[in-house]
């Protein structure tokens, strides 16, 4: 009996019979329920299982940006396809200019991220993806409350993903999320999201997951939507006065125009390599500062496969970013921008 699970493990200490060699690495391929009692308890998993019914297929091609939490590639390599990889543009955002070059036949999904709190160019993604009859797929994790020419995210792509987990715009009570679309996907979505159960009397349809909304998360969740449009003002507010003091110090974020920023993070970029010493300078003086990311997706063990080519303005990003406090209850931001400039004297 096959498992709907197909687990390729690094094997760490006893080694096993059901052994297979992958490149220059020695993995253990478990493929069938009656063998997960020989898998080393200590195992480390590096692939995870695809579960259920997609309509990506092996071979198909999804252009993606490197600059982002693994997740959105994680997903796209579960559902079986392939991620490609395409540079970034000065807000931080896919390069829509250089996306056309990357789609081949095999192309099926351009998935972009609304990175840090605002949206690419959604006329001229909308415009490429009706051109070549591509799915697009945004990933809003940051945006919640931000808009494109007064439309908000999630009215805006095919299909977009949101995150409620702490750190974001609407955070939850933990780990939570949404997702909304403008085509007819959401009955699959709500069936896949509780196993795969569907009607009444609950048949299981598909092989789906145990990705309910909790009760809490929700009445959290609703509680601070009332909220939502205040709490991005002030942090808007702060944004402004950080704009103000730090511009002639370091380069500030830039706002695309017609849309609408929300400041998830605020996001400097730090001049002569400087970053890794005022990011600790900043942290003895008591200041927590975040860097989302260290290095582009595409420069990581799991996801490097993928990319053979260089994304020069990815990587060049990623050694000089740094995000400073931004939240809606920020009240020490004075001292936060005394000692940005006390260290660049």
């Amino acid at each position: 009996m096959k498992s709907v699970y197909n687990f390729v493990v690094t094997p760490k200490g006893e080694r096993y019979n059901n052994k297979k060699k992958v490149g220059d690495s020695e993995l253990i391929l478990n493929t069938e329920i009656f063998n997960h009692q020989y898998v080393n308890r200590e195992a480390v998993v590096v692939s995870t299982p695809i579960v259920g019914e997609t309509d990506i297929k092996p071979g198909d091609e999804v252009i993606t940006p490197s600059l982002t939490f693994g997740a959105g590639v994680e997903s796209i390599v579960q559902a079986g396809g392939t991620p490609v990889f395409v540079d970034i543009d000065e807000y931080f955002h896919i390069d829509v200019d250089k996306i056309e070059d990357a789609i081949t036949e095999k192309t099926k999904v351009i998935s972009y991220v609304s990175l840090y709190g605002q949206t690419p160019n959604i006329d001229k993604l909308k415009k490429l993806s009706d051109k070549h009859n591509l799915c697009l797929v945004e990933d809003g994790a940051h945006a919640f409350g931000s808009s494109w020419k007064n439309k908000k995210v999630g009215t805006l792509a095919d299909i977009t993903t949101f995150s409620f987990n702490i750190q974001k715009n609407l955070a939850g009570f933990g780990d939570g999320g949404a997702v909304s679309s403008m085509y007819d996907v959401c009955e699959n979505i709500r069936s896949l999201r509780v196993h795969g159960r569907t009607g009444i009397r609950g048949e299981f349809d598909e092989v789906g997951y145990n990705a309910r909304l909790s009760n809490i998360n929700s009445v959290v969740c609703l509680a601070k939507l009332k909220k939502l449009d205040e709490w991005i003002d002030s942090k808007r507010e702060i944004c402004k006065v950080y704009d103000e003091e730090l511009a002639n110090i370091v380069q500030i974020p830039l706002q695309r125009p017609d849309s609408y920023h929300t400041f998830y993070a605020y996001v400097i970029q730090c001049p002569d390599n400087t970053r890794d010493a005022l990011e600790k300078f900043l942290q003895d003086n008591g200041i927590q500062t975040r860097i989302s990311w260290p290095m582009g997706v595409h420069m990581t063990q799991a996801y490097g496969v993928y990319c053979l080519d260089s994304l020069p303005k990815t990587e060049n990003v990623t050694k000089n970013i740094l995000s400073l406090p931004c939240y809606h209850t920020l009240r020490d931001q004075d001292h936060v921008i005394q000692k940005v400039k006390e260290f660049y004297g």
